[in-house]
């Protein structure tokens, strides 16, 4: 099992690209509040509308995040230079121009028809990141399970796009009568096949490296990526040739993302007992919301997407944030004047307190936009989008504060 002691190595990206992803992701999750109206929550599972806002947070925050963690991840990860920066860069400006009239057309910004060009700029723009990531692996001579589930992820990544990009032309062209069985594909390929897998990867890195666990059985993530691979496949070809029997492979699903649960707590048992910092908590008590997850399955998709997407990846996703900017940002600012001056602690550079209040104002928005599925209540709407909104904003002022932070004077 590889242990990675540090996110710099001699084959990481440049800074300024990585701040592509995460600046845009950053800005588009101020928006999230904005779009999501009273009428999201009656809204049917496959309307436009819906998928819409899904795709907003999916596309905008989530994999916006994720693309640039893995150009960081990926040379540390996997000990390897990546193919080409460059493509990285060019994917970028793609993905945001594909984005924009992609989820402008979901929305009903722009006509209908501008859906599969937004959908083929973000398609080349994924296909590039699979491109460079092929490249880039094509001499690796060590597999283990980050390698493993890092290549499962971008096979289904590949997968989904093809599947996402028939969808997007059917809705202008009408050649498919019944889609809801290449929605379902399109949804588990992205979600569990790229979104979670890719998860459970970079997860056996950054857990590990942030809470300085040693020692740990790494059985747990074999077992989970395994039933998942099973179950992914499983459900794919149950919608094609009997959808009776998907829930079946659902319960599969399940069961590997509880036995993921238990990797995350075997990690986290193993840690030196002093006390983490709190983004490292944050990452951890994530998880807590893929149980309650499971549990909302069985009485609404909705809820359990909600718990999933908004509630773990969110949650998971500002925790990993609030270690990889402040580290990012320190070595590309102040490591060359280690030794020659004094330089800031990691925590010194994340603003007092704010941190934590955003995270707790995300979480209660989650939970009021829950209250709102089950009671259809225009409060919690209310309440809740505007907490989501404070805690956006705290969010960027927290990244701004960061990137601005200045060494002060002796």
């Amino acid at each position: 099992m590889r242990i990675v002691g540090s996110l710099a190595t001699k084959y990481a990206p440049p800074f300024s690209l990585i701040l592509h992803y995460f600046i845009g992701g950053t800005l588009l999750q101020l928006l999230l509040p904005v779009i999501i109206n009273k009428d999201f929550i009656s809204l049917d599972f496959l309307n436009i509308n819906f998928a819409g806002i899904v795709h907003f947070y999916l596309l905008g925050f989530v994999i916006m995040i994720m693309m640039g963690a893995l150009y960081q991840l990926i040379p540390v990860a996997l000990e390897i230079p990546v193919f080409s920066f460059k493509i990285g860069y060019i994917q970028f400006y793609i993905y945001f121009f594909g984005f924009i009239i992609f989820i402008s057309s979901m929305l009903k910004l722009v006509p209908y028809e501008y859906l599969p060009i937004g959908g083929f700029f973000l398609s080349l723009s994924f296909f590039l990141f699979i491109f460079n990531f092929f490249l880039s692996i094509r001499n690796l001579e060590k597999m283990d399970i980050t390698v493993i589930a890092l290549i499962l992820a971008v096979i289904f990544l590949a997968l989904g796009v093809v599947v996402g990009n028939l969808l997007a032309f059917n809705f202008i062209y009408g050649f498919l009568q019944d889609i809801t069985s290449l929605i379902q594909i399109h949804v588990i390929l992205i979600i569990f096949g790229f979104i979670f897998t890719t998860v459970i990867g970079i997860s056996m890195i950054l857990l590990p490296m942030f809470s300085v666990s040693h020692k740990f059985k790494n059985i747990y993530s074999k077992i989970s990526l395994t039933i998942l691979f099973f179950s992914i496949v499983s459900i794919c070809f149950s919608y094609l040739l009997n959808k009776e029997i998907s829930i079946i492979f659902y319960y599969f699903l399940m069961v590997g993302m509880i036995i993921y649960i238990f990797q995350v707590y075997e990690i986290y048992k193993n840690k030196p007992k002093r006390k983490s910092d709190f983004p490292t908590m944050v990452m951890f008590h994530s998880h807590f919301f893929i149980p309650f997850s499971i549990l909302s399955f069985f009485f609404s998709l909705k809820n359990a997407g909600l718990l999933f997407i908004m509630g773990f990846l969110g949650t998971l996703i500002y925790g990993s944030l609030y270690k990889i900017i402040p580290f990012l940002t320190w070595f590309h600012k102040f490591s060359d004047l280690v030794g020659k001056q004094k330089v800031p602690t990691l925590n010194e550079m994340l603003p007092k307190k704010i941190p934590e209040i955003q995270v707790i104002f995300y979480i209660t928005g989650i939970i009021l936009l829950y209250l709102d599925f089950i009671f259809n209540s225009i409060f919690a709407f209310y309440l809740a989008t505007l907490t989501l909104s404070v805690s956006s904003v705290l969010f960027l002022y927290s990244f701004y504060f960061v990137l601005t932070y200045e060494a002060k004077e002796d």
